[in-house]
């Protein structure tokens, strides 16, 4: 079947009313995307929005006469130090969020958004955090070229561990799964090294951490 085609937009400078309308729809997004919860508070949203260091891609159906709603979106913001004591230092962009309505998931926005913020980002790193669990994430971050660095323990929620992706790559990479995540999630010992230590999950792998 032939995909719909999307297109990406960056929310600019905006009348205030036009900016409140589309703060709403990211909420009602998020709000469908996470089972009727926000991953986000509502008022970082519009920080994000109205804050020059950041920003917010939004996909819409390029077929849909007039001004469709959005499908998707992600979120990002400037940093200029790390989020943990255990990450890496140094400036970045992190991504916040990157959010696709559940009845357009496997249709190719979710790529088509990285695609674009990756042009916008570049040179620029890039960082994010992924659920542990969340493997249909991580394998569209590792088609990107993200690798794995740290793992946060119940960076969520408790028992909701996170793992930081980054992109390009550090200088040294970590093993997989890292050994911080081995004791986070498993309370396992530290592997051996593996020399495809940085491939992540492969396609046809069932589990995050083994």
């Amino acid at each position: 079947m032939e995909r719909t085609p999307y297109t990406v937009e960056r929310i600019g400078n905006m009348p205030a009313g036009r900016l409140r309308n589309l703060h709403e729809e990211l909420i009602e997004v998020d709000r469908q995307a996470y089972g009727g919860g926000p991953a986000m508070t509502d008022g970082k949203y519009m920080a994000i929005m109205t804050n020059s260091s950041a920003g917010v891609l939004v996909a819409r159906n390029a077929e849909a006469e007039g001004t469709s709603p959005i499908v998707g979106f992600l979120a990002w913001e400037y940093a200029d130090g790390p989020r943990a004591d255990s990450e890496p230092s140094g400036s970045y962009m992190y991504i916040y969020t990157l959010v696709v309505l559940p009845t357009c998931h496997r249709s190719g926005i979710g790529k088509q958004l990285l695609k674009h913020f990756m042009a916008l980002a570049r040179p620029e790193q890039v960082r994010l955090h992924v659920r542990w669990d969340n493997i249909p994430a991580m394998r569209l971050y590792l088609s990107a070229g993200f690798q794995f660095t740290t793992a946060r323990k119940d960076a969520y929620a408790p028992g909701m561990h996170a793992l930081m992706m980054a992109h390009p790559a550090p200088a040294i990479c970590p093993r997989w799964p890292p050994s911080e995540t081995n004791a986070v999630v498993k309370g396992a010992p530290a592997e051996e090294e593996d020399p495809d230590a940085c491939r992540g999950p492969g396609p046809n792998d069932g589990a995050v951490v083994s």
